[in-house]
């Protein structure tokens, strides 16, 4: 029994890191075109397309221009808000007013418009200050299920990309702020029983229904790109694939996974609202803005994922890792060590807390000192 529940005192330390972690969201840049940053607005062109001002400018030579879509902006301190609100205020939050913004979710896009499909990242932060509502804190693993929820959210993104999921005006009578400037959704249809009945759960019968048809149209479409390149007997002899072409004879990488439409506003918006809705923050977060942050690349990684993760802690998903592996085993020396009580360093039993660290107050706060247990920490980032 006593090691069962040192082996929970331990899990549930690193559980704590880990929501800090998750609600310390990277930041998204303000706009300012001199720096390549634009907002993106219902009445004016995107970056790929023309008319917009960065078209005007030249990338360089053997570089083309690719760009970074971040849907869903929101201030930072509209999470701390939430958690506030939630968990309520500690004499221990010495923390003033959090600066800067984030964003739902993030992905690449050709200069041609093109979904670069092995690049898109949700907000593990966005995610988490849903559940803090819903199902709340007080409920088990409140946030565990991020990753499997992300994955499929990525199907309707895909399907989006594709072309293949229906965006329509949201309907009369409904009182909705627009996105991007917009009043428009993705439409639902009908429900797969054996899709339902895995992704119900996770994610509610509105989502499993655009996810259904976002599915289908990926694979279909994926199966009529491999087809096409059968047919055709090698890539594409355009521009943009010269450097491509070159790395496909070296063996070192495969052409690159891309969407089938050009994106639009109207696309950004729908799949905007969309992540919103589904997290559960439309009204907490506010995230009806989107910007494009525009960049010159190498022509040979045209259309390539530049392979970070836009949003997120770089170690959060460890420390779930690691705090599931304490659950059942035992940790090696270093570890062992760094998470012994101070008062069994000292020789006195360590009193038990019933107190979950998951549920503190101060799970988005940098500041934390917890001496019954040994920790120390004073920054957000966990090294």
């Amino acid at each position: 029994m006593a090691a069962s529940s040192e082996r929970r005192r331990r899990a549930d330390i690193v559980r704590y890191w880990r929501a800090v972690e998750m609600f310390s969201p990277q930041k998204v840049e303000k706009t300012s075109p001199p720096k390549g940053m634009y907002p993106v607005e219902s009445r004016s062109p995107l970056p790929w397309e023309e008319g917009h001002p960065v078209r005007r400018r030249n990338p360089g030579r053997n570089m083309v221009r690719q760009h970074t879509v971040y849907c869903g902006v929101y201030p930072v301190a509209s999470v701390r808000d939430v958690l506030l609100d939630v968990f309520g205020s500690s004499e221990e939050d010495h923390d003033g007013r959090v600066d800067g913004d984030s964003a739902l979710l993030a992905f690449e896009v050709t200069d041609e418009g093109l979904l670069v499909q092995d690049s898109i990242t949700f907000s593990a932060c966005a995610w988490a200050t849903g559940r803090s509502r819903k199902p709340g804190p007080g409920a088990q693993g409140w946030l565990d299920g991020f990753e499997a929820e992300a994955d499929a959210c990525e199907g309707v993104v895909l399907g989006v990309g594709d072309g293949k999921v229906t965006i329509a005006d949201t309907a009369p009578g409904r009182r909705q702020r627009p996105f991007a400037g917009l009043l428009c959704e993705i439409t639902v249809g009908a429900v797969g029983g054996a899709l339902n009945a895995v992704l119900g759960p996770v994610l509610g019968d509105l989502a499993v229904g655009a996810l259904s048809g976002a599915v289908d149209a990926v694979a279909d479409g994926g199966a009529r790109r491999s087809a096409r390149r059968e047919d055709e007997g090698s890539l594409d002899e355009s521009p943009l694939d010269e450097g491509n072409a070159a790395d496909a004879e070296d063996g070192d990488e495969a052409p690159p996974r891309l969407g089938e439409k050009p994106l639009t506003v109207r696309d950004l918006s729908a799949v905007t609202r969309w992540v919103a809705e589904q997290f559960g923050v439309t009204d907490d977060l506010r995230p009806e803005t989107i910007r494009v942050q525009c960049k010159s690349v190498s022509r040979r990684k045209a259309g390539r994922s530049g392979g970070s993760d836009f949003l997120n802690s770089f170690i959060a998903a460890d420390l779930g890792l690691v705090a599931g592996s304490l659950s059942k085993d035992e940790p090696g020396p270093a570890l062992r060590d760094y998470l012994t009580a101070s008062t069994t360093l000292r020789g006195v039993r360590a009193s038990t807390s019933s107190t979950n660290p998951e549920r503190y107050s101060t799970a988005f706060s940098p500041s934390i000192s917890r001496s019954g247990d040994g920790l120390r920490r004073r920054s957000t980032r966990w090294c």
